[in-house]
């Protein structure tokens, strides 16, 4: 047997973008009807037009998240004011480029508080229905979990909490028994693979969470083409004590090649990572270490990376990458920097 899955969410998605064009098109008549004694309304289909060509391209990279299940009110309001705001600017553009007897600014300036408001009026009202459809059991997915982990007990607890996102768990496959509802067990591991194994027919639902150590790679893959079979969306979580040896990991840190920067900025490892930015923490370092500690004559120049000794009397300019003291002061020796360390090359006086 083959599974639908469920695209009941994309209709969701599609039906609000509809309806934002016909709040964008309500809002330009109710402004024509406004206005319909300004001569800026000589041409009412072309405004209609630009409007709803920036409202397309603004749609495409923009569109509603409303219908998504784990989604907070506030990236829904991000979301429009990011609608908005790009499909302002375009039509914006688009009027003063296509429509040049129109006053532009003030129409849009008219239009778009207008627009914004309406988008967020519409978009609370669509997040309320939707949150009802899917506690009457409406707009649903099914989902199984395989594995007894506490990441999969938890993952559980995160869907069941909320029944507005719409999640039924339907049973679970493990070694033990772990949730408190003992209807839901379906068996062990071993069983769901034994049956899978045998060709018998497996209700997977629409989506299964596995929660298995990667040595047992031959049930993961077994279960992820039963999956591909019934067209149900394969989830893989990695049990805890994996995730923690994933996460881990060696912190290195880099110290100041220079022990007059260490001891006289007191700081004793670089704060960034990178060759191009290591490289200008280092010039900066070296700034400040001139400034604070060199003589400097009126006048002079003193190179990226170049470090001064202290009490130096600068008379003149010194390049990059150079090492200098004395007075008055001159090169001693020169680093190049190679790879992720610098290296001091003696320079002949």
């Amino acid at each position: 047997m083959v599974r639908r899955n469920n695209q009941t969410n994309r209709l969701i998605m599609w039906a609000v973008i509809v309806g934002d064009f016909v709040v964008l098109n309500a809002i330009l008549l109710a402004y024509n009807v406004m206005y319909d004694d300004a001569p800026i309304w000589s041409s009412t289909r072309q405004l209609f037009v630009v409007n709803n060509i920036a409202m397309l391209i603004s749609e495409w990279y923009f569109h509603s998240r409303v219908h998504e299940r784990f989604v907070s009110a506030g990236e829904v309001l991000k979301r429009i004011f990011q609608l908005v705001s790009v499909q302002v600017l375009l039509a914006y553009a688009l009027m003063r480029h296509m429509m040049y007897w129109m006053s532009a600014g003030e129409v849009i300036l008219k239009i778009a508080p207008a627009l914004l408001v309406a988008l967020v009026v519409t978009r609370l009202i669509a997040r309320s229905i939707i949150k009802r459809f899917r506690r009457l059991g409406l707009n649903s997915r099914t989902v199984t979990l395989v594995g007894n982990d506490s990441e999969l007990q938890g993952l559980c607890d995160q869907l069941q909490k909320d029944p507005t996102t719409g999640y039924r768990v339907q049973g679970y496959y493990s070694d033990e028994k772990w949730m408190a509802e003992t209807d839901k067990w379906l068996g062990t591991v071993d069983e769901l693979r034994e049956a899978i194994e045998r060709g018998q027919e497996v209700e997977l639902g629409d989506e299964l969470y596995v929660c298995l150590s990667r040595k047992e790679r031959h049930i993961i893959r077994l279960l992820s083409r039963e999956c591909d079979r019934q067209v149900t969306k394969f989830y893989f979580l990695p049990v805890s004590v994996e995730s923690i040896g994933l996460n881990l990991r060696r912190k290195c840190l880099s110290e100041h090649p220079f022990g007059t920067l260490k001891r006289s900025l007191g700081q004793y490892y670089f704060l960034l990572k990178g060759f191009a930015k290591v490289t200008a923490e280092m010039a900066l370092f070296c700034l400040s270490y001139n400034l604070r500690r060199a003589i400097n004559m009126k006048g002079v120049h003193i190179g990226a990376r170049s470090i001064i000794a202290a009490g130096s009397v600068v008379t003149k300019d010194i390049p990059s990458d150079v090492i200098a003291g004395g007075i008055p002061c001159r090169v001693i020796k020169r680093f190049r920097v190679q790879g992720s360390l610098f290296e001091s090359v003696a320079m002949q006086s």
